[in-house]
């Protein structure tokens, strides 16, 4: 079973009408974490929290390996691009680039931000949460849409950092 965007909308409506301070749930692939204190909760080692799933090595045979011998590749992964720094939702909702439809985008890759800088906004039951940079640099890559649901923690965009002169 999945969640749709309007499962979530719901389940989040349910939770502002509640008196609960903190949920996670997850279904299928989609995980929600709602906080109304903002307080980091420290992870329990009962509750797996898989941000990213693992990807085990792929193997292929390629053809011009001889017979018995088995070559292993590992698939690409963003993570592994040394020195990036990811920037992650703080809250679970609806990714927007640009202050208002028809706006233009807050940032593009290439685009130098500051540390601080306004990247995008997320909603959620009509409230609006910045996404800002965690330090000053280069937008290298935008990794969701325009418009699409994201979870909470999900990576959003990776940043080259600027070294100091």
């Amino acid at each position: 079973m999945e969640l749709s965007h309007d499962d979530v909308l719901e389940i989040l409506e349910l939770l502002e009408s509640s008196k609960v301070e903190y949920l996670e749930l997850e279904v299928g692939s989609t995980k929600i974490v709602a906080n109304r204190s903002g307080i980091t909760l420290g992870r329990s080692p009962e509750i797996p929290i898989i941000a990213e799933p693992p990807q085990a090595p792929s193997t292929v045979a390629p053809a011009s390996a001889p017979s018995g011998e088995v070559a292993t590749q590992d698939p690409p992964r963003r993570a592994e691009k040394v020195g990036l720094v990811k920037v992650t939702a703080p809250v679970v909702g609806v990714f927007y680039r640009q202050s208002e439809p028809g706006a233009p985008p807050y940032v593009e890759v290439g685009s130098k931000v500051e540390e601080g800088a306004t990247l995008g906004l997320l909603e959620v039951m009509k409230m609006f949460t910045s996404v800002t940079a965690p330090s000053r640099g280069e937008i290298v890559e935008i990794l969701v849409q325009n418009n699409e649901f994201v979870e909470f923690e999900q990576p959003l965009m990776l940043i080259l950092p600027e070294t100091a002169p």
